[in-house]
């Protein structure tokens, strides 16, 4: 029987909670323990060794990633409208080449897609064909990401998103639960874009946008 591979998640929030879902879900859709998941890295004083999740714990602070061997990898969870700017930083000490990428089995990636290190694919998304996702970028479920678009790294793509074809977002953006991007356009780094809008026009660095049609309400520094 072929050796688990360990992994440690980064975050015990709630994208932490469904990376072990997922991690379960794939070892049962091939029929072996794939994936074994030995908990959780977080520096919420209040959840050191506590049990999170189905009798995961935490197991110490995200500094605390040099205590595993090089045989254990790490997948982040971090990634909410209030994290999302500080990813980069949160995770940066940890070497690239320690992360996995996991794409849940209900989720369909063409063949002709490019995924980075590092990435989480959640439930019943769709990667149509020459999509481009980097480095430690999530994309929760029920997304769609329509054929050409670029997602640089760090970025975190809510669930039930719809990206139109030939669509770029730069480094580092949150897009909110149920945004719909028209096709052609960019969203510049650091962006967010709040829950239901609908983006019409470029977005330029560091924005932050909301309604329909999306509009610019202020600059995030």
């Amino acid at each position: 029987m072929q050796e688990s591979t360990k992994i440690v998640v980064i975050g015990a929030s709630g994208n932490g909670l469904d990376i072990v879902d997922t991690l379960l879900d794939i070892n049962e859709s091939v029929g072996y323990s794939k994936y074994q998941c030995i908990g959780f890295l977080d520096d919420k004083n209040e959840l050191q060794d506590k049990n999170v999740y189905l009798g995961y714990k935490v197991l110490g602070k995200i500094k605390d990633f040099t205590q595993f061997s090089d045989d254990v990898f790490f997948i982040t969870a971090i990634g909410s409208s209030t994290s999302y700017w500080y990813k980069k930083e949160i995770v940066s000490s940890i070497p690239l080449a320690r992360f996995i990428t996991l794409i849940h089995p209900t989720a369909y990636v063409s063949r002709s897609a490019e995924i980075g290190l590092g990435t989480i694919i959640l439930q019943n998304v769709t990667i149509a064909n020459n999509v481009h996702i980097g480095n430690q970028v999530v994309i929760l479920a029920n997304t769609i990401i329509n054929h050409d678009c670029i997602i640089r790294d760090y970025t975190c793509i809510a669930s039930s998103v719809c990206i139109s074809g030939n669509v770029k977002i730069e480094e580092n953006c949150y897009i909110g639960t149920n945004v719909a991007i028209k096709e052609n356009l960019t969203i510049g780094g650091k962006c967010l874009i709040g829950m239901g809008s609908n983006v019409l026009q470029n977005i330029p660095d560091k924005s932050k946008v909301i309604g329909n049609p999306a509009r610019i309400i202020t600059n995030i520094e």
